[in-house]
């Protein structure tokens, strides 16, 4: 009776490499499959390097989506004909989207630099919007020039507690040395 080719091959050289040691079940799957393995190792290690660049552009185009929109409305901003009210109300629909806008932390920087140039914008509306228009602008520029005149004292009196604890941190120190 003759011998089948792979049993003369085992006599030979005795059992295959990966039956030496793996388990018979793995080593007879990994010889079936060698080239199926192969190929998908060889499509892996591409999107490897094309995988995080995609998931960078999809993440930071929900950001960046909603600039159009902010140009738009800054750009009508200078026209002649704009609506302060309109532009305003479009700018706060704007700003209630953007908030509702969900990133990863590591993109947040991208998603606060939005939300301040809308506030950029906005605060371009409110000096482009002439003073007798509307009381609501009127009572926006009172409140601006409140908080303004706030933070002017406010660091006008932190100057001077640390230029009097300055003072008074030298005086001992002077009147210890003989």
């Amino acid at each position: 009776m003759p011998l089948a080719h792979e049993a003369e091959r085992f006599y030979r050289n005795g059992p295959p490499l990966l039956q030496r040691y793996l388990p018979f079940w793995l080593a007879n799957l990994i010889d079936r499959m060698w080239v199926v393995l192969v190929s998908i190792v060889a499509v892996l290690i591409p999107l490897s390097r094309v995988v995080p660049p995609l998931y960078t552009f999809r993440i930071r185009s929900r950001v960046f989506r909603w600039y159009a929109q902010l140009r738009e409305i800054e750009d009508a901003l200078g026209r002649p004909n704009a609506v302060p009210a309109d532009l305003s109300r479009d700018l706060d629909a704007l700003e209630a989207r953007v908030e509702r806008i969900a990133v990863p932390l590591s993109y947040a920087d991208e998603l606060y630099a939005l939300r301040s140039h809308i506030e950029m914008v906005r605060t371009r509306l409110r000096q482009a919007t002439p003073a007798d228009s509307s009381s609501m602008n009127r009572s926006a520029a009172v409140s601006d020039a409140a908080a303004t005149a706030q933070r002017a004292s406010a660091l006008t009196s932190a100057s001077a507690s640390s230029t009097t604890s300055a003072s008074d941190t030298t005086t001992p120190a002077s009147a210890a040395s003989p």
